[in-house]
């Protein structure tokens, strides 16, 4: 039952709990030391644009 419960909540819970981050996004929330930025900011925000242009 143990193992089964395990997949049941792998399955069902965790997907409605966490959710894929968008890259440009997650440039922001895990790359950044800014804690908060403004619209215009992000609009040209160097590290945002070098990941959705493909870089690293």
């Amino acid at each position: 039952m143990g193992v089964n419960l395990i997949h049941w909540f792998k399955g069902h819970l965790v997907p409605r709990i966490v959710r894929d981050v968008p890259p440009e996004m997650a440039a922001c929330e895990f790359d950044c030391r800014k804690t908060d930025c403004r619209q215009d900011e992000w609009v040209h925000c160097p590290n945002r644009k070098r990941v959705e242009t493909g870089g690293a």
